[in-house]
């Protein structure tokens, strides 16, 4: 009987688990943006996002507002976007400040924020990304509920 050379135990026992992270991080890279979308869509960031503090300034033409939302997870805020009719439009924190980046979980509010053009803002659609762990990162998308208030800032 022939016995196995002890450099070929070697190989193989370094090679398995090499193979394993070689194949996790192309599994991470190549499905990591579809992974972030499919966690945003089985469990979001956020949920029931309603417009509070609702002014339009005709001047600027922008609609300032409040969120109120539920966080359910305790994820770093990295990016957003939002669109109305579908098409991307300016927005952003309407003060100076930027928005706080790391809220914990629970009914929250943020803002005041702006986005360009007129009431009403039930056409309008949100996407937040966030930084939940190093994998990969969580899409959330939101239809805001309507407006609690409305008000015309006078010129």
């Amino acid at each position: 009987m022939v016995k196995p050379h002890p450099s070929r135990w070697f190989e193989r026992a370094i090679s398995t688990p090499l193979l394993v992270l070689v194949m996790f991080v192309f599994v991470i890279a190549t499905f990591g943006p579809a992974l972030g979308l499919l966690q945003g869509k089985l469990l979001p960031v956020t949920s029931r996002v309603t417009l509070t503090d609702v002014a339009y300034d005709k001047i600027t033409n922008r609609t300032t507002f409040v969120m109120e939302f539920d966080k359910h997870l305790n994820c770093a805020l990295i990016g957003y976007s939002f669109r109305r009719f579908g098409v991307s439009v300016v927005a952003g924190p309407a003060d100076v400040q930027p928005p706080v980046t790391t809220l914990s979980p629970g009914l929250r509010r943020s803002g005041k924020w702006f986005v360009t053009g007129p009431p009403p803002l039930d056409d309008m659609t949100m996407q937040w990304q966030h930084s939940c762990h190093f994998l990969w990162t969580v899409v959330t998308d939101a239809t805001p509920l309507p407006e609690k208030s409305l008000m015309e800032l006078p010129q």
